[in-house]
């Protein structure tokens, strides 16, 4: 049985990931919908649900919310899968549309930590690494109104149903996208599978993530194109890389057309207010307070997560060669949610990218940074122990009780 880094075996690790997700997980399928986003969520599911009672799958495919709204525009061209799966378990269980779209909610914030697993295995990290990735992705924190970690959709009551569904596809497409693009699947646990069962399977997904939520729709290929670019070395080879990405790319296009058609008919004629409020850029000093100073991992003051990706900086040089792709990616997501406050209002001007520039950036965070702490961490932990001289093994003890208690932590 392997183990990982810090001396707990794989599915260990796997249980508590498991386990601090349920925690998470099961009160959000409770909340009073009143109280949180469901009040908004919930609506759209309950037109859905009327629409596929009423009048079957041809009238679930249009708009179906009468009531409340940001204008019809923004809605006829929202990303609404999340919205559909919730409205047809609510149509065949009997179970009211708030009930149903608490209950997916709940069921992604127990899928996340695994989704992280799976897409670190399709990315290329032994499965020791990957599970530590889980961990991380099921205990981590967040103080920000639009945090996805495990906690916003439940006891916080913060999440949205788009982006939870968002962040677990969203999980599983990055690590896709990259395993297509390398000639025998990046490394990963997917190098068994020809090249166009990975570019299929991207493709897939990525469609998903594009029905799902609009900004993991941008998030995800980005991050998938830094890693390519970040880790190949090549020119000829990221050429190539480059190209099979497109294929993947061009596939999830294909199959997301029946969202990207209305929703790029109806784009100008959205108020810009309704997908984007400037006011809510950061600035590159506050979101790197977010990052080290313990609120984007720890929710609050430093805790185990920020340490460890302090460790995972550190170790940066030792680790694999992706590891340095994925803080790449970091980068250019800290750089991305630095938004106005910093870049200025030019950034109105570039096409639709331009609209989503605001802290929901803190969704390609919370993908890269598990992966990156579970990649380079243990390797800025060895080069700490072997800092520490004598005190070695109790800096190493202290690191092995730091991720056993990780969830009883959070």
């Amino acid at each position: 049985m392997s183990s990982s880094p810090q001396g707990l075996p794989t599915p260990v690790l796997l249980l508590f990931a498991l386990l601090a997700a349920l925690a998470a997980a099961v009160p959000g399928a409770f909340v009073d919908p009143p109280a949180n986003d469901l009040l908004l969520h919930g609506h759209i599911t309950a037109g859905a649900a009327d629409a596929l009672q009423d009048h079957g799958w041809t009238a679930f495919q249009d708009p179906w919310l009468a009531g409340p709204n940001w204008g019809y525009p923004l809605l006829h061209s929202y990303p609404h899968l999340s919205h559909q799966l919730a409205a047809g378990l609510s149509v065949v269980t009997g179970v009211d549309p708030y009930s149903a779209m608490a209950l997916l909610m709940a069921l992604m914030a127990t899928m996340l930590p695994l989704a992280c697993f799976v897409g670190g295995r399709w990315l290329g990290l032994p499965a020791e690494r990957a599970a530590l990735a889980a961990l991380v992705a099921a205990t981590i924190r967040c103080a920000d109104v639009y945090g996805h970690s495990p906690l916003s959709y439940s006891f916080e009551a913060a999440g949205l149903g788009p982006q939870a569904l968002g962040g677990v596809l969203g999980a599983l497409a990055v690590g896709a996208l990259v395993a297509a693009s390398g000639a025998a699947g990046a490394g990963s646990s997917l190098a068994g599978h020809t090249r166009w069962q990975r570019v299929a399977l991207a493709g897939v997904l990525t469609s998903l993530v594009v029905r799902s939520h609009l900004v993991a729709g941008w998030v995800v290929p980005l991050i998938a194109g830094v890693l390519v670019l970040a880790s190949t070395r090549d020119r000829a080879e990221l050429g190539r890389r480059i190209g099979w990405l497109g294929a993947s790319g061009a596939v999830a296009g294909v199959l997301a057309l029946g969202f990207l058609v209305p929703f790029l008919g109806d784009l100008g004629a959205v108020n810009d207010s309704a997908m984007e409020a400037g006011g809510r850029s950061y600035g590159l000093l506050r979101v790197m307070q977010g990052v080290f100073g313990g609120g984007f991992l720890d929710g609050g003051p430093v805790g185990v997560w920020t340490l460890a990706l302090a460790l995972a900086v550190v170790g940066l040089r030792r680790a694999e060669g992706f590891a340095r792709g994925l803080a790449v990616a970091g980068v250019v997501l800290i750089l991305l949610m630095a938004g106005r406050a910093t870049w200025g209002n030019w950034l109105d001007a570039v096409p639709l990218v331009g609209r989503f520039h605001d802290q929901r950036y803190l969704l390609g965070i919370h993908l890269v940074v598990p992966w990156l702490i579970a990649a380079a961490a243990p390797e800025g932990l060895r080069w700490l122990i072997g800092r520490a001289g004598n005190a070695g093994s109790l800096v190493n003890l202290a690191a092995r009780v730091a991720v056993a208690l990780a969830t009883v932590l959070t």
